[in-house]
């Protein structure tokens, strides 16, 4: 799950009937700029940077992160 405005990613322990999810560890990275959607990609978790912190002009590029799986 992304936490915007924490600019950490929380991984979370989710029961078998798939109703309670429990935080089991926290990562952040310095190349977080604001992060929403993530996407798996083999052992890789892919995080978007919404950058809302960044006056948009038509040469901001766009970011994106890619961490190990927890």
């Amino acid at each position: 799950m992304a936490e915007n405005r924490e600019n950490e990613v929380a991984s979370l322990k989710i029961d078998d009937a798939g109703l309670r999810g429990d935080v089991v560890q926290r990562t952040t990275a310095p190349r977080f700029d604001i992060p929403t959607r993530i996407a798996a990609d083999g052992d890789l978790l892919c995080l978007a940077n919404a950058r809302t912190t960044t006056m948009p002009t038509p040469a901001t590029p766009c970011t994106a992160v890619a961490i190990p799986k927890p």
